[in-house]
Parts: C-alpha cells; structure tokens; sequence
C-alpha cells in the first residue's frame, strides 16, 4: 500500500489523476495523517524544485562531450592493441620455430636455410630440447604432420586478424 500510495501522491502532485482516483486520494488523506505529511514534503519538494533555475551550459556542450567520450575510447583500444599485438607476435615465432624444426627433421640435417651458424645452433639446442621427449617419428611422415599443422596455424592465424580487423573497424564507425 506504501508504495501504491506514493506513486498515487505523485500522480496527484503532477495533475495526472482522474475524479474517481482524486476522490479516494483525498480520504485516505483525511484518515490517514501520514499520507497527509508525505503530501505536503512532496508539495514542497515539487515547488523548490520548479523554482530552481536551470543551468545555462555552452552552445557547444554536447559536442565537447562527444569528442571527450571519443578521445576516451580511442586511447582506450589503442592500449588494448598492445596485448593483441603480443599474442600475434608470439603465434608467428611458434609457427617460424614449427616450420624450422619440421625442415630439419626433414632433410635428416640442417639445411639451407639454416646455414647461418645461429641458427644452426638455434635449431639443434631445440632439437636437444625435444629429443628428451624421445619423439622416435624423425622421419618423413613427421614432416608431413609439421608442414600440415603449420598450414592449419597459418590459416588460423589469418582468420583471427581478420576477425581482429573487423573488429576494430566496427569499433571505430561505432565511435564516429
């Protein structure tokens, strides 16, 4: 019943009531003098608040705000492209370091491509590494599964920026 009463004390305050409505509004008031002190903090309420005026703000006001909320979120994705850009990072040296380890296992030797002495010495520190895990497929077939799993990642790999693309460009119509 508060709550009834309060939306009906308002209601009445902002003329929006009809005779039937007034009529039982005005006897629960005469029987009931709390509703009749809630009427009057409502009157009161309602009169200071017509009287107050109203703030003048610049003619450019909502354009300042739009351009605030706008700054904001720009610099707010610009930070947020720093963690994307590390996972990219990361994905394309494990396919390099795939792809490298699948053509040394393939050729039985270090081949051309890594004739460098620094990867040369890369590759087998990281085929020292593996051959802990006693990985007996150094042959043929192996190659063929490390050449197909670094095709699926790069394919991947190419979906996830385009999707990352797609993305941002939404953002950013989003924002304008």
């Amino acid at each position: 019943m508060n709550d009834n009463l309060n939306k009906k004390l308002n209601e009445f305050i902002d003329g929006n009531l009809n005779e039937k409505e007034l009529e039982n509004l005005n006897e629960i008031i005469l029987n009931d003098a709390d509703a009749l002190e809630k009427l009057k903090g409502l009157k009161t309420v309602n009169r200071i608040l017509r009287n107050l005026e109203a703030e003048s703000v610049s003619d450019n006001f909502t354009q300042k705000v739009m351009n605030e909320i706008r700054n904001k979120k720009t610099n707010q994705l610009k930070s947020n492209n720093y963690f994307f850009h590390g996972i990219v990072f990361a994905f394309v040296a494990g396919i390099l370091l795939f792809t490298g380890y699948a053509f040394y296992l393939g050729n039985g030797k270090s081949s051309q491509i890594f004739s460098a002495s620094i990867f040369k010495n890369i590759s087998e520190k990281f085929v020292q590494y593996l051959s802990v895990f006693n990985i007996g497929a150094f042959s043929h077939t192996f190659t063929i599964i490390a050449g197909s799993l670094s095709l699926i990642l790069l394919v991947t790999f190419y979906f996830i920026v385009s999707a990352h693309r797609a993305f941002m460009k939404k953002i950013n119509q989003s924002v304008q």
